[in-house]
């Protein structure tokens, strides 16, 4: 009996000590990743002297909250001879974005739903090619893809949005496609038994019960659209968004750039996504486990 009391409490104490370094080791880690922001944020409030003059980790004598007006005003990108103020950037973020990830995820889920309840002979076929498309490594199509957008004539222009609805994302496609695939067939029966033709199932039945999951990759398709800058620059050199522009600013103005005014807008431009990822997290969570979906 002793013995096993001591093997219960050294068997307690091992877990105690693993359970604190796995604290501890947290921690470290969420420090990091909060620290950059933070510092970031500091910076915006200094004046461009103070910001060369000062220590990096040194608080602003003063902070310069009129940053955040000014940001607006004089923070500007010159692009085919033509200034793009922190307005137009924002514009071209939020259009972009939300026609880039609406058609995306649109067209992801009409395919993920046609594969998972639709038995034809192209089935197999379009299912490998979707396959091949995913772990084919996308460094190797950027070439193809640039000259197609040229022979298209929709390079540097909004009309490059329609590319999207031929892309599936590879996570995206596999939660919603086993979602659709869970889901029982009774719905569909008693819609085409009332005369509903298959495009009226999908879309006022199948896609209203798979909004759970739409969403959650909604969401994490959001982000990384907003924060995306190789594809800006490479097809939309005319319309730089947020990350784009900044990009831009910090290297065409070198040692001129403004580095308090830069920080505002690197922390303006992660306000949307930040607020956003807190409102859906529960959301993305929820509905994306470990093993399949949660509806």
């Amino acid at each position: 009996m002793k013995n096993e009391i001591e093997f219960v409490n050294r068997r307690r104490g091992s877990r105690k000590l693993l359970y604190g370094a796995v604290s501890i080791f947290i921690a470290v880690w969420c420090f990091t990743l909060m620290y950059p922001l933070f510092w970031a944020f500091q910076q915006s409030l200094k004046t461009p002297f103070e910001y060369f003059t000062s220590g990096s980790v040194e608080w602003a004598e003063e902070s310069q909250w009129q940053n955040y007006v000014r940001i607006f005003e004089e923070l500007k990108v010159t692009v085919n001879r033509r200034k793009i103020t922190f307005l137009e950037m924002l514009w071209n973020t939020i259009w972009r974005t939300f026609g880039s990830v609406t058609l995306g995820i649109f067209a992801t889920s009409t395919v993920a739903y046609c594969l998972a309840r639709y038995q034809f002979g192209a089935r197999p076929i379009m299912w490998g090619v979707i396959v091949f498309m995913i772990v084919y490594p996308s460094m190797g199509t950027g070439g193809a893809a640039y000259k197609q957008a040229l022979d298209m004539g929709i390079h540097d222009s909004p009309l490059q949005l329609i590319k999207v609805l031929g892309g599936y994302s590879g996570t995206a496609f596999f939660i919603i496609y086993s979602f659709y695939q869970t889901l029982p067939k009774d719905y569909s029966d008693a819609a085409t038994i009332d005369g509903a033709s298959d495009f009226t199932i999908y879309l006022k039945i199948m896609l209203p019960m798979a909004m759970g999951p739409i969403m959650a990759m909604y969401a994490v398709q959001w982000i990384s659209t907003w924060n995306d800058t190789t594809s800006v620059l490479l097809y939309y050199p005319s319309y730089p968004t947020l990350p784009a522009g900044l990009y831009v600013y910090q290297n065409k103005a070198e040692r001129a750039v403004d580095y308090p005014l830069f920080y505002t807008g690197v922390i303006i431009t992660m306000i949307p996504t930040l607020t956003l990822f807190l409102v859906l997290q529960n959301k993305i969570m929820n509905n994306v486990t470990l093993g399949g979906l949660k509806g």
